[in-house]
């Protein structure tokens, strides 16, 4: 959005564009550019599979998002906190079979902004929806 007038207490502003929804109550911030990160394509991971030695058995929620697709964007709850970085590429997946670790993959995102705590990502590829409580590891 692009403000046009500003008072003691208030502003007005033109909406350019918007991804989503908006709604009375949601919170505004300033604009910050970021140098998004080439996107690489990689092999897709297989539909299921029990983790190995070499990878967590556990990932990182893909929440706050209620569903999210190929070229959409998701946020990750892990952050520089974590050792996140830009280009980051994180495989989603569903924990299908709790007690056999056996995961459903979903896609893949590559992040594209960081803060502490929390990663913006963007979904390069999905062969099933992300939904909140999807699961995220890092490839």
């Amino acid at each position: 959005m692009k403000v046009i007038l500003v008072q003691e207490d208030t502003a007005c502003a033109v909406i350019e564009r918007s991804c989503l929804d908006i709604h009375a109550g949601d919170y505004l911030r300033p604009f910050e550019k970021v140098n998004v990160p080439m996107v690489v394509r990689r092999r897709r991971p297989s539909a299921a599979r029990r983790p190995t030695e070499d990878l967590p058995p556990r990932g990182r929620p893909a929440g706050r998002r209620t569903i999210a697709g190929a070229g959409q964007f998701l946020t990750i709850d892990a952050g520089t906190d974590d050792g996140v970085a830009p280009g980051n590429v994180f495989s989603v997946y569903r924990i299908v079979y709790p007690r056999a670790d056996a995961r459903d993959a979903l896609g893949e995102a590559t992040v594209v902004s960081v803060r502490e705590r929390t990663a913006t990502a963007k979904v390069t590829y999905a062969s099933k929806e992300i939904m909140v409580g999807d699961e995220v590891e890092l490839r």
